[in-house]
């Protein structure tokens, strides 16, 4: 099995993906959330109700001019987690600031 990077149009991975990164750009902001959102529910799914230790990796994402939108992805994916992983039903809309770039990459 092979490494999925952040250039492989098929197969988005990390904060990199994202549109208004400075190295992504392969998804919106709502197709990235989906892509979160159906791990999520897949593992959940897959857990059958057992529950069973689970370590996030949060990586990737360059914004010189907005750091901040980078967090925001992350702490959106992790809501996502908590809200597949933990019940946690607040999480399930949980919103970012995730904010265009003054001018395209």
């Amino acid at each position: 099995m092979g490494w999925v990077g952040a250039r492989d149009p098929d197969n988005p991975s990390g904060a990199d993906s994202h549109e208004w990164d400075q190295l992504g750009s392969q998804c919106t902001t709502d197709e990235w959330l989906q892509a979160s959102e159906s791990v999520y529910s897949m593992l959940d799914q897959s857990l059958h109700g057992r529950r069973l230790p689970v370590t996030l990796a949060l990586f990737g994402g360059y914004r010189d001019d907005h750091p901040e939108s980078v967090l925001g992805l992350h702490a959106m994916d992790v809501a996502r987690a908590l809200h597949h992983l933990e019940k946690v039903e607040e999480m399930a809309t949980y919103r970012a600031e995730v904010r265009a770039p003054p001018s395209a990459w």
